[in-house]
């Protein structure tokens, strides 16, 4: 008895994958462009973008580190103070 080891991307034609990726490829270029909904004037007008900033500084913080020896310390630093 013989054994069919059969993939199914064999079964595929290879003009119906590039067609498929050209379709895929088209897509991509015109879904971005196609118009959003537009926003409602008494949604724009209870929409407060005050809500989203403070005075106050906030809790996170984020460091610039140039190179490898003092991300290290920076590394052990935190797990230190875990």
């Amino acid at each position: 008895m013989k054994e069919k080891s059969v993939l199914f991307w064999k079964k595929i034609p290879l003009k119906r994958i590039l067609l498929f990726l050209f379709l895929l490829y088209l897509a991509a270029l015109i879904v971005p462009y196609i118009p959003h909904k537009k926003v409602s004037d008494s949604f724009r007008k209870s929409f407060s973008e005050n809500t989203f900033y403070s005075n106050s500084t906030g809790t996170e913080r984020a460091a610039y580190i140039d190179d490898n020896e003092e991300s290290l310390a920076y590394r052990l630093r935190m797990i230190e103070e875990a």
